[in-house]
């Protein structure tokens, strides 16, 4: 009795009851609006090539020859052959392309980009250049890691939105006189930190050598360089002192020629 007193005693009961009346409206309105699909997000990709050809057919296809260079957001694709599929948005290399941005280079023998997905796939011969940022160190001291680090393998997958590398097959990384071989690699490119498995063993210029039966972390990042291994062996060179050598003790002076 006191809510109905309060309503009716308000001073605007016309507009409560009407508010109140258009709130189930209101909710399905909202629920249709839920229901309807949203829109996709389109990123524009920017293509060039000497011969742009298109098929309206069933199969919506572009076959993209010569000189071809695909460009989304901060990565560009080159190759002299593309052929895109325009339902799954995927593009295929059937010969030699390049995939570069500023964190990596990358070239293989033919490739797939999966554009909707951002992530490419390159087969055959495959290399993998990271360029690593420049910082200053703390101490003043040049970064052991400064040079760039180049990785071989026979495919490489690269998520090329969240910069994350994926090697395997006959992997070796060079840096400077530093090698490593391992089984696979995942690269997180931004972090510049590496992570290998799979029968790691690497040395370097000294002569050092190591191995490891786990997986071993390593970090490129200038000023903060680290290597962490499991089940790790290896080799490292001691630098011993050597006994100086006895000093030769003077010679006597020839003694003064008596003159008769």
């Amino acid at each position: 009795m006191r809510r109905m007193r309060f309503l009716t005693n308000y001073k605007y009961p016309a507009l409560v009851l009407a508010a109140l009346a258009a709130l189930p409206v209101a909710k399905l309105i909202a629920a249709e609006e839920q229901k309807q699909p949203s829109q996709p997000d389109y990123k524009l990709v920017n293509v060039k090539a000497d011969v742009l050809k298109r098929n309206w057919g069933q199969k919506k296809t572009v076959l993209l020859t010569g000189n071809v260079v695909i460009t989304q957001g901060d990565t560009v694709l080159k190759s002299d052959k593309i052929e895109y599929d325009e339902e799954s948005q995927i593009a295929k290399s059937p010969g030699p392309l390049t995939i570069s941005d500023p964190e990596a280079d990358i070239s293989g023998a033919s490739g797939v980009a999966y554009l909707k997905e951002r992530r490419g796939l390159v087969e055959g011969a495959v290399k993998l250049v990271v360029k690593p940022k420049r910082k200053d160190t703390s101490d003043g001291k040049p970064s052991e890691w400064k040079d760039p680090a180049t990785i071989t393998c026979d495919t490489l997958e690269y998520l090329y939105k969240v910069k994350q590398a994926t090697a395997a097959g006959h992997l070796k990384m060079l840096q400077k006189d530093r090698t490593v071989t391992a089984e696979k690699a995942v690269f997180m490119v931004k972090q510049e930190l590496m992570t290998l498995t799979g029968d790691v063993k690497g040395s370097d210029e000294k002569g050092q050598t190591v191995s490891a039966g786990g997986k071993v972390t390593v970090s490129l990042k200038e000023g903060d360089e680290w290597m962490e291994i499991e089940q790790a062996t290896g080799t490292f060179k001691v630098k011993s002192e050597e006994e100086e050598p006895e000093k030769a003790s003077p010679a006597p002076a020839p003694a003064p020629e008596v003159r008769k």
